[in-house]
């Protein structure tokens, strides 16, 4: 059976963050090591941490508000239930389900550097990355609180038909409209003549639309006659509509572009922050004035933009690396990395040897394209369980 239409009613946070989460799991899969998305199983499993959800939300920083609101987030996504509507030419079928089936939060005591472990609905993840268009869907009725399902289908029908202000008729046979909204398997009923159409559906719908939304919407019938008794009746509707324009644009499918320029201004906040920590440790005067150092800093970071990049795909893939082995711990390592046995990412992203400590990369950039190159080349890597487990690796992992 073919997806037809998909009913979920949330806020604005709580799309961005199924946003975010169904951008992860594609850019998992981009990372070509191993991880597939098996549509056979119910739920899909991903393992992420709050700074993945923080930087990806557009937070500068990780504190106690931030990581409050991510949970926040997750809870409406575990508690708001979508209904997925399916149909073929003889036959209909409505799944209901939940974003995020169930979430856990690890117990380590670095509350910040916590693990989020989340079971997603395979259904609706195949459903939302395949048909990217439903976020700006999602979107525009956040904004317009459209609480009809007739009025969020028919906003979509006639918005994607629609150009701007100028005034745009649109007709359907009755029998055409009625495929285009008879998805609901309970009120089947509502469809039996033009009369229970019009009076249980589309006036109330296209009220709704009027008086919420940006779109003006009128519409009259068409009647013509029977061939048997000659016998006036209403074949088909002609919608006349127009738009006007959006205060503010409508945010759609998050690309990988829009996520990224988001990681790297978290990844430079993150390097004021650690300097600024290290200046008032020395009780340095440079930290007097705080907020025209940072300035300055932020300046200086600017030019440094393929190295934050770096920075943040090399934490994407030790994250997939060390939460996706649940049963293993140890360090993210390179394994028989040219001469060395075991080389690991340390914590200012640079390759070190874990045996003699020598740093085998200049920076965050050399160390992503080294790494890029022993994978391309089938190079071993994995968790590995040696005597080097400082907590402060952006590598190590507690399994």
């Amino acid at each position: 059976m073919q997806f037809k239409h998909l009913i979920w009613n949330l806020n604005k946070s709580s799309i961005d963050l199924a946003n975010i989460l169904i951008n992860i799991v594609e850019r998992y899969e981009k990372l070509d090591i191993g991880q597939t998305f098996d549509y056979a199983s119910p739920i899909y499993m991903m393992d992420l941490n709050f700074h993945d959800l923080a930087s990806s939300m557009g937070h500068l920083r990780l504190d106690e508000k931030t990581m409050h609101e991510i949970i926040t987030g997750l809870d409406n996504l575990s508690k708001t239930q979508a209904s997925i509507y399916y149909a073929n030419k003889n036959d209909r079928f409505e799944e209901t389900t939940s974003f995020i089936l169930k979430y856990t939060v690890s117990s380590i005591k670095r509350d910040m550097n916590k693990r989020l472990t989340l079971m997603l609905s395979t259904s609706l993840v195949k459903i939302l990355r395949e048909n990217k268009g439903i976020f700006l869907k999602l979107y525009t009725h956040a904004r317009y609180d459209l609480k009809s399902k007739y009025s969020t289908v028919l906003y979509d029908i006639l918005a994607k038909k629609s150009k701007g202000s100028y005034t745009i008729a649109t007709v359907f046979t009755i029998e055409e409209f009625k495929k285009l909204l008879d998805f609901d398997l309970v009120e089947t009923n509502n469809f039996d003549s033009w009369t229970k159409i019009n009076s249980n559906i589309l006036s109330r719908a296209a009220k709704e639309i009027n008086e919420k939304t940006n779109m003006y919407l009128t519409y009259t019938t068409i009647k013509d006659k029977t061939h048997s008794d000659k016998r006036t009746q209403t074949n088909s509707i002609k919608f006349e509509t127009s738009l006007a324009p959006e205060l503010e644009e409508t945010d759609e499918y998050f690309t990988d572009d829009i996520l990224m320029s988001r990681k790297i201004e978290y990844y430079k906040e993150k390097e004021v922050d650690r300097k600024v920590r290290e200046l008032k440790k020395f009780r340095s005067i440079t930290i007097d004035d705080e907020e025209n150092y940072k300035f300055k800093e932020r300046q200086k970071l600017d030019k440094q933009h393929q190295e934050f990049e770096a920075q943040a795909k090399l934490q994407e893939w030790v994250n997939w690396v060390k939460y996706n082995n649940h049963t293993e711990h140890g360090l993210v390592c390179l394994i028989n990395y040219e001469s060395h046995e075991y080389v690991t990412i340390n914590s200012i992203y640079k390759l070190m040897n874990i045996e003699t400590n020598k740093i085998l990369s200049s920076n965050a950039r050399d160390t992503f394209i080294k790494v890029q190159n022993h994978i391309n080349n089938d190079g071993d890597y994995g968790l590995v369980d040696v005597d080097y487990k400082k907590d402060y690796s952006i590598s190590f992992s507690k399994g």
